[in-house]
């Protein structure tokens, strides 16, 4: 209801507005008057959608890695299989951010159906009965399942730069971090069902959820956008700067697992899923942790988010390398996934700072793409070599001066070249303050026009 003005006419232009912005999250100023009323309506799909894929990813890749060796394929080669997924997935993420840009939706659907007939085509050769890998010929269902994996990493492995593309131009960025949160619980719940599948000799049941979750994101109200507005494409030098930057972190997860698994040789424990377990600890720590950065989001730049993210990696690897006790290493792991968490939002509002709408998907896909070959190149051959001739507290103390040598390059490029990111920055701002707390001028004519409507049907009545 409205209040009466003193001479008793009804002001319903001011009651409207004030009652629509206190139901209403933070909305952009070109954002239609219809998805200002309804500020959360796409987040559920969002959410859902990186549920979905975390879950599938952590069927999918363990899943295969635990399967073949179960065949008694040889180490080296499963190995080499996994390698492939990857780089195919380096490869094939540009291409997809490239479709996506070109017609919206597009590359979701496209990889997400390609992602799925894999998983399904796994979970049929899974159904395969076991065999020793003892002869040339006993390797062509090993080799079959590695092709079919290098095809499932190749679509897979771009689908997380698209959701954040759609966050872009969603206008949602602000909110990152609390709809990540849900790619840990999906990756949790996708570790639970592929061990409770793998435990009752069911891995085909696995792959077809995997399927399921592919499909499922393909067909999602989240694959398919609006067009983006054509403006002018920023270069892009600036991003592989900071993917530089914050490489430590991500090179961090390879040789936290492999830290993890001589830490046990050298204390007699033989637990050959140690590396998975180290994973799912990973992921229930993110929870907390994404959580926090959310609860941080309105007082983060992206520069702070990176500063946050290393300094708390430096600690990561203090806590871990100078004691021995379970109990310190755990807080070590829990303090690295908190650095997880800022360096993730930190990388994906970096990169929409300095990207416009016309090329998200592209520029996300491709600074996921370089992260992930650069820490995959030096996460593993680079720092296994080190483990091998020095040991794994030389690998930790070496990512933690890389961590500050980090630290002090975000240092002279925020002194040197701070205004590159200030105008997303402000508008990032806007972005997040209330209607009501604007200037009348940066309200969108939709809005004054709906509500010019509203006082006009009132005065009809």
């Amino acid at each position: 209801m409205t209040a009466p003005t003193e001479s008793g006419e009804p002001e319903p232009v001011r009651g409207a507005a004030q009652q629509r912005d206190v139901s209403a999250s933070p909305a952009s100023a070109l954002v239609p008057a219809r998805a200002i009323e309804r500020p959360t309506a796409g987040d559920h799909g969002h959410r859902a959608g990186f549920a979905a894929l975390f879950a599938g990813m952590a069927i999918a890749v363990p899943g295969s890695a635990h399967l073949m060796l179960v065949w008694g394929t040889p180490a080296p080669l499963t190995g080499a299989a996994l390698a492939a997924s990857t780089l195919a997935g380096v490869a094939g993420a540009p291409l997809w951010g490239r479709m996506d840009d070109r017609a919206p939706g597009r590359g979701m659907r496209v990889a997400g159906f390609l992602a799925a007939s894999a998983c399904a085509a796994l979970a049929v050769i899974a159904t395969a009965p076991a065999a020793t890998a003892s002869s040339p010929a006993e390797l062509v269902l090993p080799l079959l399942f590695a092709s079919v994996l290098v095809v499932f990493g190749f679509s897979a492995g771009g689908v997380e730069p698209l959701l954040s593309a759609r966050l872009q131009r969603a206008r949602r960025l602000a909110g990152y971090s609390g709809i990540r949160v849900f790619g840990s619980i999906g990756w949790i719940a996708g570790l639970a069902m592929a061990t409770t599948a793998f435990g009752i000799a069911a891995p085909a049941a696995a792959f077809a959820v995997a399927a399921a979750c592919f499909a499922a994101l393909a067909l999602s109200r989240t694959a398919a956008t609006t067009a983006a507005r054509r403006t002018q494409v920023p270069p892009s030098g600036r991003i592989v700067l900071f993917v530089i930057i914050g490489l430590p972190v991500p090179v961090s997860a390879f040789v936290l697992t492999l830290f993890s698994s001589t830490a046990a040789a050298e204390l007699g424990l033989v637990v050959p899923s140690l590396p998975f377990v180290t994973l799912m600890a990973l992921a229930v720590f993110e929870v907390p942790a994404f959580l926090i950065v959310h609860a941080l989001r309105r007082r983060l730049t992206p520069i702070a988010a990176y500063a946050a993210s290393l300094t708390a990696l430096v600690a990561a690897w203090m806590l871990i390398v100078v004691s021995s006790e379970p109990l310190v290493r755990g807080a070590g792991i829990a303090v690295y996934a908190l650095a997880v968490a800022f360096w993730a939002s930190a990388q994906v509002t970096m990169v929409a700072s300095l990207a416009s709408e016309a090329v998200a998907a592209l520029r996300q896909a491709t600074a996921a793409s370089l992260a992930k070959a650069l820490s995959a190149a030096l996460g593993g051959p680079v720092m296994g070599a080190l483990i091998d001739a020095a040991g794994a507290g030389a690998a930790a103390w070496s990512l933690g001066c890389a961590g500050l040598v980090s630290l002090a390059a975000l240092a002279v490029v925020a002194a040197t070249g701070a205004g590159a990111t200030r105008p997303a920055q402000r508008h990032a701002t806007e972005t997040e303050r209330p209607l009501t707390e604007r200037p009348q001028t940066e309200r969108p004519l939709t809005d004054q026009s709906q509500m010019r409507k509203v006082h006009d049907d009132h005065r009809a009545r």
